[in-house]
């Protein structure tokens, strides 16, 4: 069994997302997240890393459920934008019918495919190359994890249930345009709600400066 869950960044705490946008009076911070991949029980990400923008997080959920629907393999970086060391997880459809997918996390440090994202213009005119990068470099991806106390516990070709897999990353990509959409509408209410302050500000000089212009002329003499 595996669930995966967006979290926010709320008052320096991680906070499920679908908790966060109950609340009405809350800022949606949408350029950091945090992701729970629980698998049989056990905690594989959350916590880990601040996994950065919830816009390229939903757009690679999206491209990841294409793909393996598609039966090919997906993959979802990180998207922070500026560090060099941060995680890429591999999904791999089942070798064969009937069979499970499986979830690596790897990193790139130290090569051109650290800066690269399977989305087209983003490190990338085409995300094919990382694609075959990755397909490159496979066996080492999959048998060995970069020695990180923060990674752990590591992901190594952790085995899923394929529809699940997608299923769970659509529900993914479907939270985090829900906070986007939220977080958009919030910030067009504080702007209306400062215009209409402004105005109400402006007015209330302007009867001002009119009262003051009021003055009582000398009678015929």
């Amino acid at each position: 069994m595996i669930t995966i869950q967006l979290y926010l960044a709320v008052h320096d705490s991680w906070v499920p997302a679908t908790t966060a946008t109950r609340n009405r009076e809350e800022l949606l911070d949408v350029d950091s997240c945090s992701i729970s991949i629980i698998i049989e029980g056990t905690e594989h990400l959350l916590g880990l890393w601040n996994l950065g923008r919830i816009d390229l997080i939903v757009a690679q959920a999206e491209d990841c459920v294409q793909r393996l629907t598609a039966g090919g393999p997906a993959i979802l970086r990180s998207a922070v934008l500026d560090r060099q060391h941060v995680p890429f997880h591999l999904f791999e459809p089942p070798e064969v019918p009937g069979g499970q997918a499986h979830i690596t996390r790897f990193f790139a440090d130290g090569s051109p495919a650290e800066h690269w994202f399977p989305l087209p213009d983003w490190g990338l005119r085409d995300p094919v190359v990382l694609f075959e990068w990755v397909a490159a470099n496979r066996t080492a991806i999959t048998t060995s994890t970069p020695p990180d106390d923060q990674d752990d516990p590591p992901m190594v070709r952790v085995p899923v249930d394929i529809d699940r897999l997608i299923s769970e990353l659509a529900g993914l990509a479907r939270t985090g345009q829900t906070v986007l959409d939220l977080a958009q509408a919030r910030a067009d209410e504080l702007a209306d709600a400062d215009i209409d302050a402004e105005a109400e500000v402006d007015a209330e000089d302007s009867i001002g400066d009119s009262v003051g212009d009021d003055s009582v002329g000398d009678g015929p003499g």
